[in-house]
């Protein structure tokens, strides 16, 4: 030894420092080098690139559909104002048909009423012409439901 130690205490002292050295027996072989860092360093960057390449594509194509969205959103509420408007342009002609068909049948509902029938076949004819009646008043319902739901 070159060194001469006063003591053990220095002895250890100096093993203990020289811990963290490169053994002569590996020669630092793992250790890594400045190049394994620079490739480390811009392996990372490239993936980090890729990783915002990508989720830039992402948005651009969630853009694209929350716009083709829009679109389909717009032209349903046009579609929807086109029905309206047409809807309230009809209901004052309905309303005075339903006016005019509601006092007809209410005259035949009268008219049949006031029939007197003496014979079984007169009785009949009331009751057919009752079950007419309900059967058209069927039929315009069934109407206005289909007028209401286009």
């Amino acid at each position: 030894m070159d060194n001469e130690f006063k003591d053990y205490e220095e002895y250890d002292n100096y093993e203990a420092s020289n811990e963290n050295l490169p053994s002569a027996e590996n020669n630092g072989n793992n250790l890594p080098t400045q190049t394994d860092n620079n490739d480390n360093t811009m392996e990372m960057v490239m993936q980090t690139t890729e990783n915002i390449m990508n989720i830039a594509k992402d948005i651009k194509q969630m853009d694209a559909a929350m716009h083709q969205m829009d679109v389909q959103l717009d032209a349903f509420i046009t579609s929807l104002d086109y029905k309206l408007q047409k809807f309230h342009g009809n209901a004052p002609i309905v309303r005075e048909q339903l006016n005019r068909i509601n006092d007809r049948m209410d005259r035949l509902v009268d008219k049949i009423m006031e029939m007197d029938p003496k014979t079984e076949q007169e009785y009949d004819y009331k009751l057919r012409m009752l079950d007419s009646l309900d059967t058209y008043s069927d039929k315009i319902s069934t109407l206005m439901i289909k007028l209401l739901e286009s």
